[in-house]
């Protein structure tokens, strides 16, 4: 059977069949989706990042120009006091403690 007596037609039905096989067949379909997935994992990633980039330069900005703000950092994270300052603690009984004295 010579391709001269094919009708065109199924020449051009042939010709995307064949290239639909490759296509869906191939690893380079698969590897193409899982690296858009990844892609769009990273992007939204990324976006996160950039925003928390925004956010600690704010952060550094306002330690850098706002005395007040350097001095709540200092006593709320890290627990310090001023020279001649007097830390005062107050102990709060438990009240299931109480119950069980009386």
């Amino acid at each position: 059977m010579k391709l001269d007596k094919i009708p065109t037609y199924w020449k051009w039905i042939l010709v995307i069949f064949i290239a639909g096989a490759i296509y869906f067949t191939s690893n380079g379909t698969r590897t193409y989706w899982q690296r858009r997935k990844i892609h769009q994992e990273l992007q939204i990633k990324l976006n996160e990042m950039k925003n928390k980039n925004k956010s600690l330069e704010t952060e550094i900005a306002l330690l850098k120009h706002d005395p007040s703000a350097l001095d709540y950092i200092a006593r709320q994270k890290l627990g310090m006091m001023q020279p001649g300052e007097i830390e005062y603690r107050f102990v709060i009984d438990n009240p299931s403690a109480q119950e069980k004295k009386q």
